[in-house]
């Protein structure tokens, strides 16, 4: 595995126990074991980056044992997985994640994904966690269901700026726009 998409991984699987250990809505199925099921669904393609991610934590979490829960129960994890490019209508996938309960939501990627279809997530009433970094992501968000895994534009951005000149002491700095989306970084 890449050793840049390690800490994204274990960030993964951290925010999968958090949630889950916070979260008191149970799937009614039960897995092949007879466990309580916790379905998350992740709005990504089949083999994308969160699907991969996110099977790969669930796996890890499930072929240790599971998640106990508060009383001892303990709980499997399942995915949904739904399309969320541009090429599908967005509300479909969100209303197959309602039919299939899940307790929460991973993504979507990108910045125009998530403002694009943020009311129609928001009616899922389920935490949502997405890599976005875009600086208005959460500020559009009226539920604090909205959790965003990487910092946002601006504060990278200022990291960057401060390890150039506190570490190699550069005192003319200046960025550049390689594509539209990023726009909004530099207002």
């Amino acid at each position: 595995m890449n050793r840049n998409r390690r800490p994204l991984l274990w960030a993964m699987i951290a925010l999968i126990s958090v949630l889950l250990m916070l979260q008191g809505v149970v799937a009614q199925n039960a897995s092949a074991q007879d466990f309580p099921l916790f379905r998350i669904g992740v709005l990504d393609n089949e083999r994308g980056a969160l699907s991969n991610g996110a099977r790969l934590a669930v796996r890890t979490i499930n072929d240790a044992g599971g998640i106990r829960g508060a009383d001892g129960t303990v709980f499997q994890l399942d995915l949904v997985i739904e399309p969320s490019n541009a090429t599908l209508d967005p509300a479909t996938a969100i209303e197959n994640m309602r039919d299939a309960d899940v307790v929460a939501v991973i993504g979507p990627e990108t910045n125009e994904e998530v403002l694009n279809g943020l009311n129609t997530l928001q009616l899922l009433g389920v935490p949502i966690l997405t890599p976005t970094t875009g600086d208005t992501v959460l500020a559009t968000d009226s539920t604090g269901l909205l959790f965003r895994s990487r910092a946002a534009d601006a504060v990278q951005g200022q990291a960057l700026a401060s390890y150039l000149i506190g570490d190699y002491q550069l005192q003319d700095i200046a960025t550049v726009q390689l594509d539209t989306s990023s726009s909004a970084s530099i207002l």
